[in-house]
């Protein structure tokens, strides 16, 4: 069967990881929906239009890429009328994205490429960042992950923010210890704990807790990597308890899945199924379709052996899940 597309993960993690909006986004999703419908409704061809267009179109990639696609392809078409290069890009970013959606990876490479060097004639650094994003996480998919690694880094030397920076280097550790390298993953999260470590209150307990707990996870999954599987432990724990604190569902994921996996190369297969169970209901909750894949994946292998009723029910779901994909 193909592979699954990237598809939901680009978006929550980017969202959630970084800019830690997603839930707010999507308790307030309606009302925008309504808002921004009512502005394109005045039919006038201006830069609110367009980014009111971009927005809808963003709002139903998660749920409806046709739809998504029409409202973007208008966004595109307006700013080009009324000469809006940055409007355009952004819709064009955005349709990259629903075309790795659908597993269409080298015309979203193409699209994004494209993009970014729009991105870098305008001085534009957030639709750089975006594009480079998008780029490292399609190519995680691919299981790419040198060239994962070499866009996450570009996102991180071009980023000011503090926040941002934090989340690249945790995606720059990740990607080290994918390519087993986790002794050169593990400076990058000492970086990315020094941060959240000095993060200021402008910036929020909230986030100091969210920064941390991904910080701790991040060295978690590098000693797991390492084979040290007392000390990763330790940090995920450690990892879990401040991400407990707060709504952080996807960094607990991470957790919960890698703490799994650590008990897995353990042998202790009762407790790696108890945490893949833990990140599989934290998956359902916001429904992270990588984070349920990956799940059912493992929860079918786990149980082949001892319980194979069971690994044939998460074998039909993980089916179910991707066919819906498409």
């Amino acid at each position: 069967m193909t592979k699954p597309a990237l598809s939901h993960w680009i978006k929550e993690f980017i969202l959630i990881s970084i800019f830690s909006l997603f839930q707010a986004h999507v308790q307030a999703q309606q009302s925008e929906m309504d808002s921004l419908k009512a502005i394109i409704s005045k039919n006038k061809k201006n830069s609110e239009t367009v980014d009111a267009l971009t927005s809808v179109g963003t709002l139903y990639s998660l749920t409806d890429i046709n739809k998504s696609n029409i409202y973007l392809k208008s966004a595109v078409r307006i700013g080009q009328q009324i000469n809006e290069p940055e409007g355009v890009a952004w819709a064009e970013e955005l349709l990259a994205i629903n075309q790795s959606y659908i597993g269409n990876y080298s015309k979203a490479i193409e699209m994004l490429l494209k993009t970014l060097k729009t991105g870098e004639q305008l001085k534009k650094i957030p639709l750089q960042r975006a594009c480079l994003l998008d780029l490292c996480y399609i190519y995680d998919d691919l299981e790419d992950y040198s060239k994962g690694f070499y866009y996450s880094d570009k996102a991180y030397h071009i980023s000011k923010s503090k926040i941002i920076k934090s989340s690249c280097l945790h995606i720059n550790g990740y990607f080290l210890c994918k390519m087993n390298r986790p002794d050169k993953a593990l400076p990058y999260f000492e970086k990315e704990l020094n941060i959240a470590k000095n993060l200021s209150k402008k910036e929020g307990i909230s986030m100091k807790n969210q920064k941390l707990g991904y910080a701790y996870t991040g060295f978690g999954m590098a000693y797991s990597y390492k084979g040290n599987y007392e000390n990763a432990l330790l940090f995920f724990r450690k990892g879990e308890a401040y991400l407990l604190k707060g709504d952080y569902d996807v960094p607990l994921i991470e957790n919960y899945y890698y703490t799994a996996l650590t008990y897995k190369k353990m042998k202790e297969k009762d407790s790696s199924i108890f945490y893949y169970k833990m990140a599989l209901e934290q998956s359902v909750k916001i429904n992270y379709v990588k984070g349920k894949l990956d799940c059912y994946k493992e929860l079918a292998n786990l149980n082949s052996e001892a319980n194979p009723v069971m690994a044939v029910h998460y074998f039909k779901l993980t089916q179910k899940l991707n066919d819906s994909l498409f």
